[in-house]
């Protein structure tokens, strides 16, 4: 053939390729939605196992743990042949698998990195756990059995003490002991590991190399981890702005409605030494300093509700539900002199690339919704030439809030924030808002209504937003997703109504906010009338604090927008005029709200699940 010959074949060729990459890219892309519509509704979403803490474990999960106790299995017993085989390969496949576990028993910079979340991180931390402490008692059963005599060395005592910590970790991590004492858990916990790893390095350094070198790796990432940790925390935390002359933390109370003035939230909000960038769905872990020499030095972890500076945040709020232990602590006190904090970490669900997004809430699970609700609608109302990069990205159409309160003094908790939100989408862009309420208010709700913002008393939310969920998926022009925040039950309850919503509508999506209640409601009434008008005081003068402090600091751009002066200025006349009704309530005022009967909203059959027939949010 000469070469105009091998020309055509070549023409044709690149022809006939190209014909079969579009055929196999249109097969491949149905296939692929095809099998991810039935991976999610089959595998990812269903639970496994429900758990009445925390959340359930995904049937992915699930198989997950089932698939790295099998590989386990199998190379314990591929090419075992006598005693010494299972002494070696139990012993060597323990100290493979306690590399990881030495990540820390918390999330970490690395694994964030990665983008594990933090219950994913929990579940293969535990399982690996268990996996070692297997491997190590069976490397010890066989040891044992094959009778060679004891002489004490360094290898054999080393060797006992590695195992016997390893029982003592199985035995204080059980879930009753854990929520017994925690925090001593936790110490425990760390000591106990530490004497694993130096242990199993002096088990095994007359070994060689090749055997030490599992111990070395588990240390060097241990201690990689804490250098980056503690290097974060010296940065943001003993750099910048000193905190010597005002406190570093403002404690703002909010109150029900009963004559014995409980506490129902806690809003924590501190200034940061350096500005950092915060996204929705992070958290830190706080010391607090002021709580005494023993709490000192406890972490706990708190989501970040909100923040005032979408590109360099300079001051973060924290929503708290008190509960037992240190969160009680902080309804007797009105400051923190010194706050140090352990973060941002978190993984962002990055609503920002579906059309439609839906964001579910209740009780305190607000505080791990309204973040969302902050980042996307500032994002696109935000007009500021200087925030370009921060638009980028944003497909966002919509966004639909539904909060179902546990008690009408919730709506207190985010009353400002709820201001602030309307505000900046004056022009109805892209937010709305349905607050449901279990009983009858009486005082008005914290903004006026109109069709976007509505104030409903429904004792039975969770079938009318079902109706909504539904409406909105037919109505979106591309992908949606619903994101909930919530006790695990009512979780699973949004997961089963997402999962149905699968067979019939293909673009919509689930998620869970890292941030989930335990499920618990606590409410304290630990304020004694000694110290509850200092308390009153201080949450009154919050604004003032803050304003004292924020001069002090110097800080002229603490908005988005050029703006933001304006908002600002808007937002303290709101606050200013209803400062009496963030600290306590004020019985008598006229009852603004009414039943969804009453507006003819109500479900043809709320029991009926089939047969909702609610009016269309614009």
């Amino acid at each position: 053939m000469n070469l105009t010959q091998w020309y055509a074949i070549s023409l044709a060729a690149i022809a006939v390729l190209l014909i079969l990459y579009r055929i196999g890219s249109i097969s491949s892309a149905f296939l692929i939605a095809r099998f991810q519509v039935l991976a999610l509704r089959h595998l990812v979403y269903p639970l496994f196992v429900q758990r009445r803490y925390w959340t359930g474990v995904t049937r992915l999960q699930g198989f997950l743990v089932g698939a790295y106790l099998g590989i386990n299995g199998f190379c314990m017993g591929l090419g075992v042949k006598t005693t010494s085989d299972v002494i070696s390969r139990a012993g060597i496949m323990a100290s493979v698998n306690l590399i990881p576990l030495f990540l820390g028993g918390r999330t970490n910079a690395l694994a964030n990195f990665i983008g594990i979340s933090i219950h994913s991180y929990y579940i293969a931390h535990h399982w690996i756990g268990r996996v070692v402490i297997i491997q190590s008692l069976l490397h010890v059963t066989f040891v044992l059995a094959a009778g060679q005599p004891w002489t004490f060395n360094s290898s054999q005592i080393s060797g006992i003490s590695a195992v016997s910590a390893l029982s003592l970790l199985l035995i204080t991590s059980l879930f009753f002991l854990r929520r017994l004492m925690f925090e001593v858990f936790l110490k425990i916990h760390f000591l106990l590991a530490f004497i694993v790893v130096v242990a199993l390095l002096e088990h095994v350094s007359h070994l060689g190399l090749t055997r030490s070198m599992f111990p070395i790796i588990a240390l060097s990432l241990w201690s990689f981890n804490a250098i980056m940790r503690w290097g974060k925390i010296i940065y943001y935390n003993f750099g910048g702005v000193g905190h010597s002359l005002t406190p570093q933390a403002d404690i703002f109370h909010f109150y029900d409605d009963s004559k014995t003035r409980t506490v129902s939230a806690i809003r924590l909000t501190v200034l940061l030494r350096r500005p950092m960038k915060i996204n929705p769905g992070q958290y830190m872990y706080l010391f607090l300093s002021d709580m005494g020499v023993r709490r000192r030095f406890q972490a706990h972890p708190f989501v970040i509700a909100w923040w005032d500076d979408s590109l360099k945040a300079t001051k973060v709020s924290f929503l708290i539900e008190p509960s037992n232990g240190l969160t009680s602590k902080l309804i007797g006190r009105g400051s923190l002199r010194s706050v140090v904090m352990d973060g941002p970490y978190g993984k962002d669900l990055r609503l920002d690339n579906f059309e439609t997004v839906i964001l579910v809430a209740k009780g305190i699970g607000i505080a791990g919704i309204i973040p969302y609700v902050r980042s996307l609608t500032y994002r696109r109302v935000n007009k500021d030439k200087n925030y370009d990069s921060y638009r980028r990205g944003l497909i966002t159409r919509k966004i639909d809030l539904y909060w179902v309160l546990e008690d009408n003094c919730q709506e207190d908790w985010i009353s400002d924030w709820l201001v602030d939100l309307q505000m900046r989408d004056s022009e109805k862009l892209i937010l709305n808002c349905t607050c449901f309420y279990p009983r009858k208010m009486t005082k008005p709700p914290p903004i006026v209504e109109d069709p976007h913002w509505r104030f409903v008393y429904q004792q039975q939310a969770i079938p009318i937003i079902e109706g909504f969920i539904t409406k909105q998926v037919q109505r979106s022009a591309g992908k949606s997703k619903v994101a909930v925040c919530g006790t695990s039950g009512f979780t699973h309850i949004l997961r089963n109504i997402v999962i149905q919503t699968l067979k019939e509508y293909k673009d919509v999506e689930f998620a869970e906010v890292e941030y989930q209640p335990h499920g618990v409601h606590h409410i304290h009434s630990r304020v004694t009338s000694k110290n509850w008008d200092q308390i009153e005081i201080e949450a009154t003068n919050l604004p003032s604090q803050l304003t004292s402090r924020e001069r002090y600091l110097q800080r002229s751009q603490l908005g988005d927008t050029a703006s933001s002066t304006y908002f600002k200025q808007k937002l303290a006349r709101k606050l200013e005029s209803n400062k009496d009704r963030l600290v306590e309530w004020r019985p008598g005022a006229s009852n603004h709200l009414s039943t969804l009967e009453q507006r003819g909203e109500k479900a043809d059959n709320v029991q009926g699940r089939d047969k909702i027939n609610v009016r269309e949010i614009v």
